[in-house]
């Protein structure tokens, strides 16, 4: 089914617990699986969830029941994760026929994990079996091909800034803390419950010297206290004082006279926008537009002027400005409309103020800012520096935070500003206290208290090893290539990065390393088992100077250098395609990231050799698999010859065989059996 419900707040960590169901007949299992999928397709959660919940603890390896109950969660919870171990367990289960939405949801959920290999896997092996027939299958197709390209900019960024997750360290509920390299570090607190709730909370302003907060929420309580169409309640805005170290005494602004009844939330939407760098501006949206509100700055809190319609200057058919920003003079903007010249919904505009007082004609700001895709909430911090959020550009996965330049030439090209800030959830209203101190922004990542939550970003230097006494506990992986000589002895400059790491390892009892071997094959021998032995002769000089094991992890690949009668070549050209589980497919997605780049090689190099060697993994029967290694295996080979590739190509094919990953460490960590499924090409 296309994704058209609407979510629902399903506080599903709080319902009551129901007491384990006694056995269920076939006729009770029946009407109750009835009703449930009734609530189910209406999209009330809410109901269906202790529904869901009764059957499936009557029947826990019940396929169907996993499945649906796994929607339900996903669909209506805050905590969408907590659906993972029923979809996984269909395949457990190996029962996944008649769920053609399965891997969709398992590409999601692993997308949110940061797990992009295998999101991209689970997404191939939806957009192969699973796509519904029509208009509805053209819609689903777009939106998970989006996703695949999310996932290769994730594994791009992973490779860069991958050991920032792997440092982080979480100093209270509401408090995580990242190295970003080995001075710096980034810490990310959630602003708690006295800010945020079980709802949204968005649009974060700091003023009056950082004492003031203001912000939206969508929160029981609002002033109309009616329920929009998404199940939330209409936006109001909100205040927050700054006391003793903490913010405290929040507000609804009606409930305050912090505006002394110049603006007031009404029965409709009221959010915050943005205000002017010498806070003189504020800028609300309302009744479905943008308004200002005007201050003489002076005495505690200053003068505020009635609310003007801002909006308005740009009032035309077609145009909705959604969002302003203003410049540190007040005489350029920066606004979030949708019009007619857009490049997708939302785009990104500029208007300049004329000798006359008035605003000029908004100008897209063009291709390399806007996208395809939303273009939100930009803050300017100056003349020429520009935040925003955008579904385009390289993001891993919803809105992220992206800044550009202005130079003399234009607006660079944007940059995400990557992990931690940005994750595979929805980041949104990036913008920094006028001190410089911090960033505000909101957050739906995994781990808040609702759906929206308002963080601090805080960027901290340590220069000398006395001042991180007190972080002695952060996390920091070390890495260490594992090489060996002819035979088969660690080598000098091994063993010198192996002392190094383990005298940082002796002055810092959290961090760990990662040993990372390659190796050839060699007599018959698969050079990923030559590889493991490898690393593990490293791990043994560690363990020998005292280092605990369970301080040491490894990682072992085969280089795949392969021997032919016409004697040893080496590699000048390699690429893998992953597959997804049963399937033998090419995806879109593999065709243009993975192949593409190899077929403008291959042009250039028309006496090369073509090697590709199939595999599967281990699930099903041997005879089958191999079968299936050979059709991945020619599946690659049509496609390279029907895009006019006509160098000598040789292929193998080897089934379960030669695994990256054995079946005992398959076992450990389920998730690395994807590994295993896969066409190596190889350009000699």
């Amino acid at each position: 089914m296309k994704r058209i419900f609407t979510l629902l707040i399903l506080a599903l960590l709080v319902l009551p617990q129901l007491a384990s169901s006694q056995s269920l007949s076939n006729n009770q299992q029946k009407k109750i699986l009835r009703q449930a999928r009734n609530y189910l397709y209406a999209a009330e959660y809410i109901e269906a969830y202790p529904l869901y919940k009764e059957l499936y603890e009557s029947d826990t390896n019940n396929s169907v029941y996993n499945y649906e109950f796994g929607i339900c969660i996903y669909e209506g919870s805050r905590e969408k994760l907590n659906s993972k171990k029923y979809f996984e367990k269909i395949e457990e289960l190996n029962e996944r026929e008649g769920k053609p939405e399965l891997f969709y949801y398992l590409g999601r959920l692993y997308h949110l994990e940061h797990n992009f290999l295998y999101a991209t896997a689970a997404y191939s092996t939806y957009m192969a079996e699973g796509l519904p027939a029509g208009k509805v299958g053209v819609e689903m197709e777009k939106e998970v091909n989006l996703y695949i390209l999310q996932c290769e900019d994730g594994r791009d960024l992973l490779e860069s800034k991958g050991q920032i997750l792997e440092s982080m360290h979480k100093q209270s509920r509401n408090v995580t803390k990242y190295q970003t390299d080995s001075i710096s570090y980034v810490t990310l607190e959630n602003l708690g419950e006295e800010i945020n709730s079980s709802f949204d909370e968005y649009g974060p302003i700091i003023m009056d010297n950082s004492e003031v907060l203001l912000f939206t929420s969508r929160r029981g309580g609002s002033t109309g206290s009616e329920l929009f169409s998404d199940g939330q309640y209409y936006e109001d805005i909100y205040l927050a004082n700054f006391q003793n170290g903490i913010w405290a005494e929040v507000n609804n602004i009606n409930n305050t006279d912090y505006f002394n009844g110049a603006f007031v939330n009404t029965n409709d939407h009221n959010a915050t926008v943005s205000v002017s760098p010498d806070e003189s501006e504020l800028f609300v949206y309302t009744k479905s537009q943008c308004d200002i509100i005007k201050r003489n700055v002076g005495g505690e809190h200053g003068t505020w002027l009635s609310q003007e319609s801002f909006s308005e200057n740009f009032d035309k058919a077609g145009v909705r400005i959604s969002h302003v920003t203003i410049s540190p003079d007040l005489k350029v903007l920066y606004v979030v409309a949708e019009r007619h010249d857009s490049y997708g919904e939302r785009d990104l505009y500029t208007s300049i103020l004329q000798d006359n007082g008035t605003w000029g004609e908004l100008q897209n700001l063009g291709p390399r800012i806007n996208t395809k895709m939303d273009e939100v909430a930009p803050f300017l911090l100056n003349d020429t520096v520009l935040y925003f959020s955008s579904k385009g550009h390289s993001s891993i996965g919803g809105w992220d935070v992206f800044v550009s330049h202005k130079r003399d030439t234009g607006w660079t090209f944007p940059e995400n500003l990557g992990i931690p800030v940005n994750t595979p959830f929805d980041e949104v209203n990036y913008m920094i206290a006028h001190d410089g101190s911090k960033a505000y922004y909101s957050s739906s990542r995994e781990g808040g208290y609702g759906g929206f939550d308002i963080y601090t970003i805080t960027n901290s230097e340590v220069k000398d090893i006395e001042d991180i006494e007190d972080d002695s506990t952060l996390k920091k992986v070390l890495i260490v290539d594992v090489f060996v000589d002819e035979n088969g002895e660690v080598k000098e400059d091994t063993k010198k990065a192996l002392a190094e790491a383990q005298a940082q390892m002796e002055e810092n009892p959290s961090w760990t390393v990662k040993l990372i071997a390659t190796a050839p094959s060699k007599d018959g021998k698969d050079g990923a088992d030559i590889a493991k032995e490898n690393a593990e002769k490293a791990m043994a000089v560690l363990v020998d100077a005292g280092i605990a094991e369970d301080r040491i992890s490894i990682t072992y690949n085969s280089s795949d250098r392969i021997a032919s009668n016409d004697g040893p070549f080496k590699a000048n050209y390699e690429e893998t395609v992953y597959f997804g589980s049963d399937s033998k497919y090419v995806t879109e997605w593999s065709q243009e990231k993975k192949v593409k780049p190899l077929l403008k090689y291959l042009k250039e190099k028309p006496n090369a050799k073509i090697y590709l060697s199939g595999h599967s993994d281990h699930v099903g029967e041997a005879e089958y698999n191999l079968t299936l290694s050979r059709d991945r295996t020619d599946s690659v080979e049509k496609y390279l010859k029907d895009n006019g590739v006509n160098n000598p190509i040789r292929k193998e094919y080897f089934g379960e065989a030669v695994p990256r990953y054995t079946v005992e460490e398959v076992s450990k960590d389920p998730k690395n059996l994807i590994y295993n499924r896969r066409v190596k090409i190889v350009i000699f």
